[in-house]
């Protein structure tokens, strides 16, 4: 039997990064970002980038995240409209 999912809570609103702030970001290397902020928002090292994708291609910008239960994808297509 699947636990109650997460009660669905949409911010809407919240400020965003300006442009010229994300693209100074462009050619920064993640962990050098990350090591910037004192390791706030660091991914576990296990997650690692595709190897087959070179450095020139990859991309940047901003994320929105959501959390959802297991078979539930209301979050996520309410995360797609506040985007």
């Amino acid at each position: 039997m699947l636990e109650q999912p997460p009660l669905l809570t949409v911010r809407r609103g919240f400020e965003r990064p300006r442009p010229g702030l994300v693209s100074a970001f462009v050619r920064a290397e993640s962990a050098q970002v990350s090591d910037a902020q004192g390791g706030g928002g660091a991914l576990d090292a296990r997650i690692q980038a595709l190897p087959s994708i070179p450095f020139e291609r990859t991309i940047s910008g901003t994320a929105l995240t959501c959390e959802t239960g297991p078979g539930d994808v209301l979050a996520a297509i309410a995360a797609l409209d506040a985007s």
